[in-house]
């Protein structure tokens, strides 16, 4: 059966841990995505996703 309670623990603080590292990624990760959005390229893709078609991204 093994050591339940510290097994339980052990994972309870791990999973704490992971927690606050996913919260602190997620939030930079949704800066990153709102400053992408005002850039050219952006709007690039939502064009030519509309027109079915290849974007031609300026890197801007």
């Amino acid at each position: 059966d093994g050591a339940k309670y510290s097994i339980r623990w052990t994972k309870t603080s791990i999973n704490a841990g992971l927690k606050v590292m996913a919260n602190t990624i997620i939030d930079r990760a949704a800066a990153f995505e709102n400053v992408t959005q005002l850039m050219q390229d952006h709007k690039i893709a939502l064009k030519a996703f509309a027109n079915k078609k290849q974007p031609k991204f300026k890197q801007k």
